[in-house]
């Protein structure tokens, strides 16, 4: 009789103690079930605030080639009416953005007067050291860029320099015939710099040798 209530016991406390295992596996396998889910939803939302500060950088960038294209027609056109007028004017000697071949010195940046809604040119000390974009959704001039200490720092800078080359070997001449715009965007993403990078070749339209 002492032998089966020893048994007994025995079964009684293994079979407390399997219950408390399974309660653990249970647990255990119901905080993989809620972090898994929490996980991919974070994992979601930093994919798509990354992609929505891509798109983002993508029109700054474009904003700023579009600005030099639209500089380069206006001068290419005004050749045709005064012939002296350099097409490069207010293109590379607005600020000093111009630079050799392979040594990138000379930094500028884009922004917009509030006051005269003009797009202003102004130099940076070097890459990577222009002003943050500042921010201001209800502003009638432009969302980013607005050249106004009330507008909030965006955390995007934005810079672009010209990047002159020998054209056919003839470093003199090619300034009246070509230059190079590279335009970045940096920004920080979560620890990590992000810059995204925009190259545009400019011609000389040359406009006056086809119209009369």
């Amino acid at each position: 009789m002492i032998f089966f209530k020893h048994i007994q016991k025995k079964y009684i406390n293994y079979k407390k103690g399997f219950t408390l295992l399974e309660s653990l596996v249970a647990i255990f396998i119901l905080l993989l079930s809620l972090t898994g889910p929490i996980y991919i939803a974070t994992l979601g939302i930093r994919t798509a605030a990354g992609s929505r500060d891509g798109i983002s950088a993508r029109y700054l960038a474009e904003e700023v080639v579009e600005y030099f294209r639209n500089e380069r027609d206006y001068r290419s056109l005004r050749e045709v009416e005064f012939p002296t007028v350099d097409w490069l004017k207010n293109i590379t000697d607005t600020a000093d953005c111009k630079n050799p071949p392979g040594a990138i010195t000379n930094v500028c940046q884009l922004q917009i007067n509030p006051s005269t809604l003009k797009y202003v040119v102004s130099e940076c000390a070097g890459l990577g050291t222009c002003s943050k974009l500042r921010f201001n959704p209800t502003s009638a001039v432009a969302f980013y860029g607005v050249d106004d200490t009330n507008a909030t720092l965006s955390k995007f800078s934005r810079e672009f320099y010209f990047e002159t080359a020998a054209f056919d070997g003839n470093a003199t001449e090619n300034p009246k015939r070509e230059v190079r715009l590279v335009v970045r965007i940096l920004w920080n993403d979560h620890g990590k710099n992000k810059v995204y990078t925009v190259t545009e070749y400019l011609h000389n339209l040359a406009y006056s040798k086809y119209v009369k």
